[in-house]
């Protein structure tokens, strides 16, 4: 009864703290809790996620933090070559980057938790990039960005430009059970299709993002003829056509399975 009595005192007190600055226009300090503490966003560039692309960043000189709609949703304080965004007012959700006003070569980025900090490494590319730890990374991103002279988003139907104009990347969810491959447009994020692995004997961490230069004659084993469209998306197995499952055919453009 005493301790009750006790916190209820202290809560009154808080309240009449609260009710006096407020009266004379004084700062209202934090709950004693400490609550609604904002996380941070660092970006750094790393040599060994280059890849084969064109250079676009030696060194990071501003960065803006996209929401999927457009507007700025924060701008990066630079120092020692890296990035870093205040989350404060940022929710948890899809973002994009905007490094050195390369608005062809947005880098995708992810927010699980805004009151966390979150590391993230692209390539100098702009191209590849990863959230989390490096060897096993939480994330990871893979874009076709029309900086690179990518294929433009295509109609599943025929393989022609699917308009309006799009560009995709991917996202795969390596820290989740099961793992996720989800294909994106850049900039709006609007998903393209996304992919669970069912098995195989593939490692999916480092088959997803380069199983394109391994495709050969010897896939047909399990995969069937890879070069076959049927005609419905839906309809699509392991051994029917399975490279339209994300692009048109071998080495064909990402898709729009609604077009």
């Amino acid at each position: 009864m005493v301790r009750s009595r006790f916190h209820t005192v202290g809560a009154l007190g808080w309240m009449v703290l609260v009710l006096s600055l407020v009266a004379v226009g004084g700062c209202v300090p934090p709950p004693p809790d400490g609550g609604g503490s904002s996380g941070s966003l660092a970006l750094s560039l790393s040599s060994s996620l280059d890849g084969d692309g064109a250079s676009k960043a030696t060194t990071i000189t501003s960065a803006q933090l996209l929401d999927t709609s457009g507007p700025v949703a924060a701008t990066a304080t630079i120092a020692g070559g890296v990035a870093t965004f205040d989350l404060s007012g940022v929710t948890a959700g899809d973002y994009f980057i905007l490094v050195n006003n390369l608005a062809d070569d947005l880098v995708p980025t992810r927010i699980d938790d805004a009151s966390a900090d979150t590391t993230q490494l692209v390539g100098r590319t702009l191209e590849t990039s990863t959230i989390g730890n490096a060897a096993s990374p939480t994330y990871k991103f893979r874009t076709f960005a029309k900086g690179q002279a990518a294929s433009v988003v295509v109609k599943y139907s025929d393989g022609t430009a699917a308009p309006p104009e799009r560009y995709a990347y991917a996202r795969a969810s390596l820290g989740a059970s099961p793992q996720r491959l989800d294909l994106r447009t850049l900039g709006t994020d609007a998903q393209l299709s996304t992919f669970t692995p069912g098995g195989g004997g593939h490692t999916f961490s480092t088959w997803i993002f380069s199983h394109g230069a391994a495709v050969n004659a010897s896939c047909a084993g399990c995969h069937g003829d890879l070069a076959t469209h049927p005609a419905n998306w839906s309809t699509i197995t392991t051994g029917n056509g399975w490279c339209f499952r994300c692009h048109y055919g071998q080495g064909g453009g990402f898709e729009d399975t609604t077009q």
